[in-house]
Parts: C-alpha cells; sequence; structure tokens
C-alpha cells in the first residue's frame, strides 16, 4: 500500500476531532451507527410506519405530512399556531380530525425552532373547538352579487 491511499477512519472521542490517520484499520462507527438510524427514520416515515409510544399508536407519514405543511407556510410567514390550524382545516379538511393529535406537536418543534409561543393542549383545544363552529352570519362576507 502507498503512502498516499493507507489513510482509513478511526473513532475518536465525541469532542475530539476525526480525521483519517495511515495505517488505522477501524472505521468510524459513529458515523456508520447514524447513518443507519438516519435511514431506518426515513424509511419509517415514508412507510406510512405506525408505532407505539406508552398507549398512543404514533403514525409517521401523518407527522411527516403535518410537518412538511407546517414547515412550508412557516417559510410563508405564519408565525401563530391558530394560523397553522386553519390551514390545515382549509387544504386537508378529508383528514383535518387525523391530524389535531400532530399539529400542537409539530408547531411546538416548529416554534422552539423559530422563537414563535407554543401552545399547551387546552390552548390546541380551544383553537380546535372555535375553528368547528358554524360561520355566523357576521362571519360571512357578503358580495355586492347578493
Amino acid at each position: 500500500m502507498n503512502e498516499k491511499n493507507d489513510f482509513a477512519l478511526i473513532l475518536k472521542r465525541s469532542n475530539a476531532v476525526e480525521k483519517a490517520v495511515p495505517g488505522a484499520k477501524r472505521i468510524l462507527l459513529r458515523i456508520i451507527t447514524d447513518t443507519l438510524a438516519l435511514a431506518k427514520k426515513e424509511h419509517l416515515a415514508q412507510s406510512g410506519a405506525k408505532f407505539k409510544v406508552g398507549d398512543f399508536e404514533i403514525d409517521g407519514e401523518m407527522i411527516t405530512l403535518v410537518g412538511k405543511l407546517a414547515n412550508l407556510h412557516v417559510k410563508d410567514g405564519i408565525t401563530t399556531f391558530e394560523q397553522l390550524a386553519e390551514i390545515v382545516k382549509k387544504e386537508m379538511p378529508s383528514i383535518w380530525n387525523q391530524t389535531k393529535f400532530y399539529q400542537r406537536f409539530v408547531w411546538n418543534v416548529i416554534a422552539d425552532m423559530n422563537g414563535f409561543r407554543e401552545v399547551s393542549r387546552d390552548e390546541a383545544t380551544a383553537i380546535f373547538a372555535a375553528l368547528e363552529q358554524p360561520a355566523t352570519k357576521a362571519d360571512v362576507k357578503l358580495t355586492d352579487e347578493d
């Protein structure tokens, strides 16, 4: 083996800089482990896998769907959970009830990352209830054609 390609990656302490060193035969196990874990997470999300956490069944596909929708609209400028809930109800009415469980979770992750206000379970429930109230005459906008 010549000196130019006699490099292998080795496992270092978590706070050390990882680099290739001559003659090492070990591979960075952390990179392989992280890659496999990421591949597994991607597969779970893409396959719509459901899994149990305590008594709750979590739907990976629903988390992914609500997360992508929320992220898209945050980039468009929404800053509150109320805005997200209104959008989800409008854009996904056929699965509105299934998404409620995941909306608060997804929002609170996004809120934490962006400095927005997180919402409690009670606040989310109140927002959902308000959105499900039938429109009153004051809520309905009349046009000139009416």
